[in-house]
């Protein structure tokens, strides 16, 4: 069970220039879940909890989730292009923050 903490780096990112990305620690993060280590998951990195609860829900109930998923992307269409941009720009920004955070 040490393999996810242990095993080599992936990340072209961190092989890179040494530093984690913003998402570096999601796959140690998804382990530790499944380990029921809910405190060392969200240590590794709390996207991986997220993409956790979204994964589960997908299994349990796919057509609820394709139902969420066409609301969220009729949103996404229906603003403005600059707008889209401005949000994106934003949440790249907090995931950066949040990792920089964490350096």
């Amino acid at each position: 069970t040490d393999g996810y903490t242990t095993g080599p780096i992936l990340c072209p990112f961190r092989l890179i220039t040494g530093h984690q990305c913003p998402f570096c620690g999601t796959t140690r993060a998804f382990g530790a879940l499944v380990q029921g280590d809910v405190a060392g998951s969200i240590a590794y990195n709390p996207g991986g909890v997220l993409l956790s609860i979204v994964i589960f829900f997908w299994m349990i109930s796919p057509m609820k989730f394709r139902a969420v998923r066409a609301r969220i992307a009729q949103f996404w269409w229906r603003i403005s292009e600059p707008t889209r941009w401005i949000l994106l720009a934003v949440m790249i920004a907090l995931v950066w923050g949040y990792a920089l955070a964490r350096w």
